[in-house]
């Protein structure tokens, strides 16, 4: 498995940004550096669970300023998550993405990137950590660069297998197109064997560092989510998502969008009105006239 250097600070950033997963709405227009959501969740309740999920996401290279604050650049994140429970990472949960993110690597490149979650605690976030096993049998490791799929749609799957994860007996397997990339044994979880999902996310995340105009209204993100296009024809998507060894086998893909953090800065959409497992994603935040920020922003720069 390829090994790639975090500082302290990066590894504050990563604790914090994916600690903050959405799961609930946002009832007014957030402002000031955090981080800006856009995308949907499906819950299984009762008895019924899935033992894994995935989708075809779109490999976008997203605008990100090279203005750091105190060192800490934003980021921007192509996500799909599988949940234990329905209360999000409070259980065990594991993201699988794509990221652009020069606080881990070096680069405004997108990466594919892994975390694994045991109580809110991660246990490896952007690059697997210790309780990531590499699939040495394929050429795509995660954190490799991914700008040679730049503009083109990818399979990216977390999935359950009772077969071997390194000298584990079972884990969580993450695919990227066709490589089955590599898997979390159950110490990732705290030892826990859980198998079984009640809740998926797949969304866009955009981190904002806090760089411009801090502490005023204007305090808004100008990076692009996604490929910086609003949601429609033409932006960064999500599709086709499938569930995979769902209980009963009845059940079937159907996300519901959540309230973007901030729909001025970035929005979702579904493809169409006729489904609801493939939905656009994006935007370009904002832009500063005079330094008072106005949308939409401009793409592929503030």
């Amino acid at each position: 498995m390829k090994r790639f250097a975090v500082s302290i600070l990066g590894t504050l950033v990563v604790v914090l940004s994916l600690l903050a997963l959405p799961s609930a709405a946002q009832a007014t227009p957030f402002n000031g550096a955090g981080y800006y959501y856009a995308g949907g969740s499906q819950t299984f309740s009762g008895t019924d669970y899935v033992q894994g999920w995935g989708g075809n996401a779109y490999v976008a290279k997203p605008f990100i300023p090279n203005t750091p604050t105190g060192g800490v650049y934003d980021h921007a994140v192509t996500d799909l998550v599988v949940n234990e429970t329905t209360s999000g990472i409070a259980g065990n949960a594991i993201e699988a993405g794509i990221a652009v993110n020069r606080n881990v690597w070096g680069d405004f490149n997108p990466h594919l990137f892994v975390c694994a979650w045991h109580n809110s605690v991660d246990n490896g976030c952007w690059t697997g950590g210790a309780n990531w096993v590499d699939n040495g049998a394929n050429a795509v490791d995660v954190g490799s660069d991914l700008s040679a799929d730049i503009g083109t749609s990818k399979a990216i799957i977390i999935k359950y297998f009772a077969t071997g994860c390194g000298a584990a007996s079972t884990g969580w397997w993450v695919q990227y197109g066709t490589a089955q990339v590599g898997c979390f044994t159950p110490t990732a979880f705290g030892g826990s064997t859980w198998s079984t999902s009640k809740f998926v996310q797949a969304f866009g995340e955009y981190h904002y560092n806090g760089v411009n105009n801090p502490g005023t209204s204007n305090d808004k993100p100008c990076g692009d989510l996604g490929n910086g296009t609003a949601p429609g024809v033409g932006a960064a998507y999500i599709s086709s998502v499938t569930l995979y060894g769902a209980s009963p086998g009845t059940l079937t893909p159907s996300l519901t969008l959540f309230t973007p953090t901030d729909a001025n800065a970035y929005d979702a959409a579904f493809t169409s009105g006729t489904t609801t497992r493939s939905f656009y994603y994006g935007g370009a935040g904002y832009k500063f006239v005079s330094g008072v920020a106005t949308t939409p922003g401009n793409v592929g720069s503030c």
